[in-house]
């Protein structure tokens, strides 16, 4: 039989499950869509019942294979969620997700209290935004504080599930992090905030290391997998710090840049930065390591828009293919690609998308290609902010749902004038889960992982269409609204 790690991906678009053997090879690959609600006044959500079904689904799924030996699972999770439960643990609210806007007004407000603002950001390292935890509570506060006052637990959509299958109220440190409640110095919750908020540190789950073994099991899980022998579980942490462990991005001189419906750029430090600007994230994935830099609203799903309005016959790779001749000798149309305001490079739930510069020559091409632009022309806007706060970027690790167009790879290797490199899997955040098992488990030496970044393809920047392109981006950059 062979021996396998599991790592699992609950994400915005999909719950993914994969398998990685000793030599270090993907022998299960498996998901399941999910569906997002958007409703009125920025809400995005989904349904708390369907996240825990497709989790069990692909468990069951690869429980059944006999030929495999299960020698550990851990779990990793979109940042930024939140679950409102009552005292039995049920939910009084559905998982409310990162790109929920609702907290927009909240927000705008707060940023009037420059020095308060200030201040919460370099407690906690997480940016102003309608984004965080403490956005989505302040919300609840003012705006349904009937609800807020029955809840008991405070908690994200990997809390839940790991209660779920755990019966334990715990939060890895990565996700404690980044929602926005986190004080970095004490590397606990923040009191004052949650005194803000009324809340008490009781309502919202112990925070744990990313390698904490989860040792009880609920019922649930126990008949996924039948008479199987029990094996070890990880509290793992969040998909971003995840993603950039997976792709071998664990320093300062690599970049992690990952776009799937959204995207982010984003580097590991030993110690905490914190950006003048107040737009780049601090996260602790623990007290030695710390993920720095920013994440965009905008990336594939602006694509997804893209063909579902415009060239509805056509995928998205079929469009990167058309545009492709355009995008070399783009015309003066810009187009701002603000579909769901934005997080960084801006840090504005206000800001809409637009195109400027429409002449009469201008055709469909014309159009396709300069909303692609726009959406890689932001995330350069983004990578110059962390080029700020970091000057030793060499290299960049490509990864992501749309990380295989080769399109979209060389548009980035020539935009940001640096090597882009891909690995072969996508799935870089669930393997990111199974290299923190692996760690934990202190089987490195078993674990040959070499053959994950042997075949990492390398799209060198071309000097005649960084040039080109770089005209393009400081016209994009001159007309940015505010």
């Amino acid at each position: 039989m062979e021996k396998v790690i599991l790592g699992i991906d609950i994400g915005t678009t999909n719950v993914k499950l994969i398998a990685i053997n000793r030599q270090g090879e993907l022998v299960f690959n498996s998901k399941i869509k999910l569906d997002v609600y958007r409703g009125n006044g920025g809400s995005a959500t989904q349904k708390i019942e369907q996240i825990l079904a497709a989790a069990v689904d692909l468990l069951k799924e690869i429980a059944i294979r006999d030929d495999l030996t299960f020698e550990g699972l851990s779990f990793s999770c979109a940042m930024h969620s939140l679950i409102l439960l009552d005292q039995a643990f049920l939910p009084l609210t559905d998982a409310i997700l990162w790109s929920d806007n609702r907290a927009k007004q909240q927000i705008k407000n707060l940023k009037t209290q420059v020095d308060h603002a200030s201040t919460i950001y370099q407690r906690t390292g997480t940016p102003i935004h309608p984004m965080s935890v403490y956005a989505k509570l302040l919300w609840f506060k003012q705006e349904r504080p009937d609800l807020l006052a029955k809840a008991a637990y405070v908690v994200s959509i990997k809390d839940y599930l790991l209660h779920y299958f755990f019966a334990e109220l715990i939060t890895d440190c990565s996700l404690a992090s980044a929602s926005g409640l986190f004080n970095m110095e004490k590397f606990d919750w923040d009191t004052a905030l949650l005194a803000e908020l009324r809340l008490s540190s009781d309502q919202l789950p112990k925070i744990v290391p990313m390698s904490y073994q989860l040792t009880k099991r609920t019922s649930l899980f126990t008949s996924i997998f039948g008479n199987r022998k029990l094996f070890p579980c990880f509290a793992g942490g969040g998909d971003g710090m995840l993603s950039n462990i997976g792709v071998g991005a664990i320093n300062l001189e690599t970049l992690a840049f990952t776009m799937g419906t959204s995207g982010a750029m984003r580097v590991i430090a030993n110690k905490p930065i914190l950006d003048l600007n107040e737009v780049l994230f601090c996260y602790a994935l623990d007290k030695k390591r710390w993920l720095i830099g920013g994440a965009s609203n905008n990336g594939g799903n602006v694509l997804e828009w893209l063909t579902e309005k415009f060239v509805p016959e056509l995928s998205v790779s079929e469009l990167l293919n058309q545009v492709a001749p355009t995008l070399a000798n783009p015309s003066e149309l810009l187009f701002y690609p603000y579909l769901h305001g934005e997080r960084a490079p801006l840090m504005n739930a206000q800001l809409t998308a637009q195109f400027i510069n429409i002449q009469p020559q201008h055709q469909m091409a014309d159009f396709l290609a300069a909303a692609v632009l726009g959406m890689a022309f932001n995330f350069r806007l983004l990578f110059e902010k962390i080029q700020q706060a970091n000057h030793s970027i060499q290299s960049i690790r490509f990864t992501g749902g749309v990380s295989q167009s080769e399109h979209l790879r060389q548009l980035f290797a020539d935009l940001l004038n640096l090597p882009i490199e891909v690995l072969e899997t996508e799935e870089s955040s669930a393997l990111g889960a199974v290299l923190i098992a692996i760690e934990a488990l202190d089987l490195q030496a078993a674990y040959c992982l070499d053959s994950i970044y042997r075949n990492i393809a390398v799209i060198a920047p071309d000097s005649n269409r960084a040039m080109i392109l770089e005209n393009a981006y400081q016209n994009f950059k001159s007309h940015l609204p505010c």
